[in-house]
């Protein structure tokens, strides 16, 4: 009991000190110019490059590709850059923290699907923003022509009304000592989404100018499995369905595949006989669990397509049946589709009508490959306002 009268004399105690508050209100006001006389800063030109030697990754379509890394928990790397015009003596634009450089992801929105784009999901605010130089901004007018452009977005969209255009203009500004250069990295994860990404430059002084272009993040699909062999082992009868099942561990012996794309991919597998003789061979595969009482379960090719597996070989298998209702929730309608990112489990299957070359190892190959799924990536281009 004397220690909780202690605590309250204390607390009283302190609370008769504390001071009291006064509520201070502090302005400041933006003016352009700042009330000096003083020339407008202005974006001539912006563009995009892979940061590698020959700075685009599809020379045959308009604007900058960038292709994913096609590999599990890697990145691809793009290099936004930025030519600002300052007339000003002294210059006004002298620091790199003057420049802001916004990134948005793409409009890809499928009804609530948000993990294939969030689109304008944005990284503000890109760090660090370095100095380029006159030599980078050469390098991409070489090849901003052709089928590659337009590769720069020029000043104000293109369209300030000068007497010079694009390259010319910017040069003529450059040897009068007037423009600056400025770039910045954007890492893009290799599940990060495919489309038309917006790169906003705002550069700040006494005055604010802001230019906006995008790149693409090529859409590509691709797999990776953690097996190279399926492996039924030693078995002797006929007229049976052997199994070989996965597991949904990578890098187990068990198969296993994930999608290291970056976007939703249809699975498809290709059966040859091999060592067999075509119609005494047959196969069939799953993705997911046998289970039927399993959240993630799936039937074979077979069931879902009602063929009971006898199909002769060297025919495709596709697409194999996936049911996402385990991540996307019920009634959804983006099944059969291995999703961005995901790792899903195989079994495989084989059912022997005759050992025709007798006792001894038996060699077939088993093909996996993807497939588009109805829904793509929304299309876009380098420049705002840009009609080809």
């Amino acid at each position: 009991m004397k220690k909780l009268i202690g605590i309250a004399i204390v607390a009283l105690f302190l609370f008769s000190f504390m001071p009291s508050v006064n509520s201070i209100d502090g302005t400041i006001e933006y003016s352009e110019n700042g009330g000096e006389d003083k020339v407008p800063i202005e974006i001539l030109a912006i563009w995009e490059t892979n940061g590698e030697s020959y700075l685009d990754d599809d020379y045959t379509t308009y604007g900058c590709q960038i292709d994913p890394p096609l590999a599990y928990d890697c990145y691809s790397h793009v290099w936004v850059y930025v030519a600002v015009l300052d007339q000003n003596e002294p210059l006004v634009v002298t620091d790199e923290d003057q420049v802001k450089i916004d990134i948005s992801w793409p409009l890809n929105n499928f009804d609530g699907r948000e993990d294939l784009g969030w689109g304008g999901q944005a990284a503000d605010n890109l760090e660090p923003v370095y100095f380029a130089t006159w030599g980078e901004f050469e390098a991409a007018d070489d090849i901003d022509s052709g089928l590659n452009h337009p590769f720069i977005c020029y000043y104000n969209q293109a369209n300030d009304g000068g007497t010079f255009d694009g390259f010319d203009y910017v040069e003529w500004q450059y040897f009068e000592s007037n423009v600056i250069f400025f770039k910045a990295e954007y890492d893009l994860y290799y599940h990060d989404p495919a489309g038309w990404y917006d790169a906003e430059v705002t550069v700040q002084a006494h005055n604010t100018d802001t230019q906006m272009n995008y790149f693409e993040y090529v859409y590509a699909l691709s797999i990776d499995p953690d097996f190279s062999t399926v492996d039924w082992g030693y078995e002797w009868e006929l007229n049976t369905w052997f199994a070989e099942d996965g597991d949904w561990f990578w890098g187990s012996e068990a198969p296993t595949v994930r999608n290291v794309g970056n976007w939703d991919t249809q699975l498809g597998c290709h059966f040859t006989a091999g060592d067999f003789e075509e119609d005494k061979v047959l196969f069939d595969i799953r993705a997911g669990d046998s289970n039927d009482e399993s959240d993630r379960y799936n039937p074979t090719y077979s069931e879902e397509n009602d063929i009971d597996g006898m199909e002769p070989c060297n025919w495709y298998y596709y697409p194999i049946p996936i049911d996402n209702d385990y991540w996307l929730g019920e009634d959804t309608n983006y099944d059969n589709v291995l999703l961005k990112c995901h790792t899903m489990k195989l079994d495989f299957y084989m059912f022997v009508i005759e050992w025709n070359d007798g006792v001894g190892q038996y060699n077939f190959e088993i093909d996996l490959f993807v497939w588009d799924p109805e829904w793509q990536p929304a299309p876009g281009y380098p420049c705002p306002d840009y009609e080809g």
